[in-house]
């Protein structure tokens, strides 16, 4: 899947491999490298049906240290909505989404990432997708804070189905 960024830092590109079940096999989460993910991430968990939960721990090896860690996935469907996005108007399939990254060190926790997710089976895709993510600095105490690392919201500007 070919994926076209555009925003006030100008515009990026980036390949991520999806498999046959809509599992993210190869991409970068966060600022992280691109890497493969053995189990594929299922950052949707087909098919989406109302109420539906999922959980998914990944082993991975973390790129900068080369130790054990994983990536911790929860997911829920809330239910239908429409929305409107510069791509059009789309009836979505609305989920909520928390990751836990593989990215923690002794001096903070891992990155949460909680995600708004819209799929429109219309463009078998994401049409729009707010994402909200932290971590917190360790030990607790009254000199620890809570660091916002990404405040986004992605939407459909255009669509060309495949072939």
């Amino acid at each position: 899947m070919r994926l076209v960024y555009t925003n006030g830092e100008g515009r990026s590109e980036r390949v991520e491999e999806v498999d046959a079940g809509g599992g993210l096999r190869v991409a970068a989460l966060g600022y992280g490298p691109i890497r493969p993910y053995s189990p594929s991430l299922k950052l949707l968990d087909f098919p989406l049906v109302g109420g539906k939960v999922w959980r998914q721990t990944v082993p991975t090896i973390r790129p900068d240290l080369q130790l054990k860690d994983a990536i911790v996935i929860f997911g829920q469907v809330q239910g239908r909505t429409p929305v409107t996005v510069p791509a059009g108007n789309f009836d979505t399939v609305a989920v909520y989404r928390i990751l836990q990254l593989d990215d923690g060190e002794f001096w903070r926790s891992r990155t949460t990432r909680r995600d708004q997710v819209r799929y429109a089976a219309e463009v078998k895709g994401v049409v729009r997708e707010d994402r909200d993510a932290e971590y917190r600095e360790t030990p607790s105490g009254p000199d620890m804070a809570v660091i916002r690392t990404e405040n986004t919201t992605t939407e459909l500007v255009a669509f060309t189905p495949g072939r």
